[in-house]
């Protein structure tokens, strides 16, 4: 999912296979999306939680 937060973060919580997650990240690190201002990424490793979609929570 991705969280847009009451701060203006974005908090993202991604699972799959290690190369997926590992370019996705690589994507954010770069700068993400076309109109986004990321400063910094944070990563911090969780036990998988099974998702079967995507969705943005507001």
């Amino acid at each position: 999912y991705a969280l847009n937060l009451d701060d203006g973060r974005v908090e993202v919580l991604a699972e799959g296979e290690e190369s997926a997650v590992a370019r996705l990240l690589q994507w954010l690190v770069d700068g993400g999306p076309r109109h986004a201002r990321i400063e910094h990424v944070v990563t911090e490793p969780r036990p998988r939680q099974h998702f079967s979609a995507f969705t943005i929570r507001y």
